[in-house]
């Protein structure tokens, strides 16, 4: 079969479990993939070089405290190691493992049988339920760790990118043990272009980095060390990600006026503040001072409404590219912090998508994002819940959240989590509504709130919702009958194309009949419908038993090509 190489690489991706897409996939998935791979490398020998390149494109190495098990070994019987594009290494076990046999279980696994000059990519997982006995930490040898590091060097010598999940570093080697090959690689000819760390301690980088990405999460930094990092890497970042910083040193470094830092190449910052202590910025950080003029004893100073925090003594703001930003859980003055991210006049704030988690305390209702004319996504997430006496202040907030965003906002995300379904009223979505296209509702819904949301958007494409609550209809012929009673179905949307949803009394698969009834039938132009894997059957059944029984071409002639899918949540 002659199919050109790029559309036989869809294919496979297409037809791939969705398990083996993730990079923490293990040798029992790996086992499954040989099994609905072997069919296909029996069609052509075109097909089967496909094949191969799908199937040892990531070199997995599964090592627990008795075995080890790869893929390795026979992509070096048949000769093609060219093929290899990532090293995923999975480490688990009852207690973390010493470097002498994690090399020896490397080595045995033939990782370092040669060199992979076509691997750019190292992700190392390391989970086990206890710590090494602290004691183990003094008695490694240096030379251990360097020999482990040296040797992965050595093989994976064209390393762009290191990904590391190891959250007992610290407590059972005292450092990370892969500092010696992030540094080798920092300063190499190929050079890393992104770092994530998910652990309990920092790496200790050696050399000026020129580094696209960063992820680092899990660690607490020290105030001293936080600056530092960033301080090296303001002028080459495109992507950041802090899970730990403190809040107080970030706040600090954004506002010194002796750094005068900027990051000049940054477009997406996601900042977690998971493991950090509350804090109040103090007032005479507000603004960057020249530091000739600035006075210690200002802490009483009142920010001028018209003067924007990031006004530098030149006017440039610190992040002019930053198209994406991301708070979670910032125990502090929000509103405040959030203008270290609006722009100065001439210039205005570039940002394009806004992010904003936490609890109720940490998300007031006086939001103000004017700051950001450029908005087109906003996405709040109230992460605990919402109980019958917060009804005023999620009003508020909503109120103030949708008046102050942009007109031109075109995907707006609430996530919501209600102790107890509520009369609530959503407010009107101006000055948006006529523009949005896309909404995610995490939160229970009635079905007639639902349908007047609907009505109220009508350029809304895609809708996220969960849950819809409504009453069940009790069987399929049940559901045919009330369609065939009805005179007409009045449509609640034009535009929406696709939705995804999952159902408040989702167990009683019956409920699924009635969200044919009272939405999908609605929705004259929906063509993409995705439920939870066990209702799906459910559905493809009842509307293939509407078309066949005349129905749909009569009241909802779409049903005929609407496709139902499950939705992996």
């Amino acid at each position: 079969m002659n199919v050109p190489e790029d559309i036989l690489n869809l294919i496979f991706e297409a037809i791939q479990p969705l398990s083996l897409k993730q990079h923490q996939c293990n040798v029992p998935q790996l086992q499954q993939r040989y099994r609905w791979l072997l069919p296909m490398a029996a069609v052509s020998r075109s097909w089967r070089q496909a094949c191969l390149r799908h199937l040892y494109r990531i070199l997995i190495i599964e090592i627990n405290s008795e075995t080890a098990s790869s893929n390795i070994p026979a992509l070096l019987e048949i000769g093609q190691e060219e093929l290899a594009r990532q090293v995923c290494v999975w480490v688990h076990g009852p207690e973390s493992i010493l470097p002498e046999k994690l090399h020896e279980e490397l080595q045995r696994a033939k990782l370092f049988a040669t060199a992979w000059l076509n691997v750019d990519t190292l992700h190392v997982w390391q989970q086990s339920q206890n710590m090494v006995n602290l004691q183990h930490s003094s008695q490694i040898a240096k030379g251990e760790w360097e020999q482990l590091n040296t040797d992965l060097s050595i093989s994976l010598p064209s390393l762009r990118q290191i990904s590391l999940d190891d959250l007992s570093s610290h407590d059972a080697y005292g450092h990370l043990w892969l500092n010696q090959l992030i540094n080798e690689h920092m300063a190499g000819p190929y050079r890393l272009t992104s770092l994530r760390v998910f652990s309990d301690t920092p790496p200790r980088l050696q050399h000026p980095i020129q580094i696209t990405r960063l992820h680092i999460d899990g660690v607490t930094f020290s105030r001293p060390l936080a600056p530092t990092w960033l301080r090296i890497q303001a002028e080459c970042l495109r992507e950041l990600t802090l899970g730990s910083v403190s809040p107080q040193s970030l706040w600090d470094l954004f506002t010194s006026t002796r750094e005068q830092l900027v990051f000049e190449q940054l477009r997406s910052l996601r900042l977690v503040f998971f493991w950090t202590s509350r804090f109040v910025p103090r007032a005479r950080n507000a603004i960057v001072f020249d530091s000739d003029s600035s006075d210690s004893s200002s802490d009483d100073y009142e920010l001028p409404a018209a003067c924007g925090f990031m006004a530098s003594r030149y006017g440039q703001p610190k992040f002019p590219q930053l198209q994406s930003l991301e708070l979670r859980r910032f125990a502090g003055d929000l509103p405040q912090f959030l203008t270290l991210f609006a722009g100065s006049p001439p210039y205005r704030s570039q940002l394009q998508s806004l992010v904003l988690a936490g609890l109720k305390t940490e998300l007031p209702a006086h939001l103000d994002l004017a700051l950001f004319p450029h908005l087109q996504s906003l996405d709040v997430r109230l992460v605990d819940y919402i109980r019958e006496d917060d009804q005023l202040y999620l009003t508020d907030l909503l109120t103030q959240a949708f008046g102050s965003a942009p007109s031109h906002l075109s995907r707006l995300s609430l996530s919501i989590n209600f102790d107890q379904i509520p009369e609530f009223q959503f407010p009107s979505l101006m000055p948006f509504d006529q523009s949005l296209r896309s909404l995610k509702l995490v939160m229970e819904i009635e079905v007639g709130d639902l349908l007047q949301l609907l009505q109220r958007l009508p350029a809304i494409d895609f809708l996220i919702v969960e849950d819809i609550e409504m009453s069940p209809v009790t069987s399929l012929a049940l559901l045919v009958q009330r369609l065939r009673d009805m005179e007409s179905l009045s449509p609640v949307s034009l535009s929406l194309t696709q939705l995804h949803t999952l159902l408040a009394n989702s167990r009683n698969p019956h409920a699924y009949y009635a969200l044919l009834l009272f939405v999908v039938c609605r929705l004259p132009q929906l063509y993409l419908l995705r439920v939870p894997e066990d209702a799906v059957v459910l559905l493809n059944k009842a509307v293939k038993t509407l078309v066949s029984a005349g129905i749909a071409a009569n009241r909802a002639p779409h049903l005929q090509h609407l496709r139902v899918l499950p939705w992996a949540l």
